[in-house]
């Protein structure tokens, strides 16, 4: 089976560095989880790093889902105005799950682009988990870019 691809842009009303580092801290999971979606246990580390692992156990509405995740790629280049993480799923509810976060200076503001690759599970009946699996991606990337850009917001005191 091909793999599906969910794609989300935002503009964020703070610089490329800002956005950079709120997302490689993990604590700031907090401020983004959707309600509904509690994290029961955690193994991250104080910094998201290149090769850096982060273990999640998160309480979901239709039951328990265990994540393993695992940073491949990590850089900044303020000389460009552009910076990429890149995680995949090592253990998830998914057949397959790469997370490109990309960012682009753009004047004040910072794009944000999450492009998420993936399967979910199943085997060849996994197709049709794909559109109730975008569904449950749109959501989830709604409410994450509506509070990260809130949050910038809130640090600028520019509360919309």
């Amino acid at each position: 089976m091909n793999m599906a691809l969910f794609t989300r842009s935002v503009r964020l009303p703070a610089d490329l560095e800002a956005v950079f580092d709120f997302h490689r801290d993990p604590r700031n999971l907090d401020h983004v989880q959707p309600p509904g979606a509690q994290v029961l246990e955690a193994d991250l580390p104080a910094m998201l790093e290149s090769n850096s692992i982060c273990s999640l156990k998160v309480k979901v509405p239709f039951g328990i889902q265990q994540w393993k995740i695992q940073v491949d790629e990590l850089s900044l280049d303020q000389d460009s105005g552009h910076a990429v993480m890149v995680d995949r799923a090592l253990e998830s509810p998914f057949a397959h799950w790469v997370h490109r976060h990309e960012f682009q200076q753009q004047g004040a503001d910072t794009i944000m682009r999450d492009e998420v690759e993936f399967q979910p599970p199943g085997g060849v009946l996994a197709w049709l988990l794909v559109l109730p699996a975008y569904l449950m991606l749109l959501l989830l990337f709604t409410f994450r870019h509506y509070k990260t850009a809130r949050y910038f917001s809130m640090q600028q005191g520019d509360v919309q």
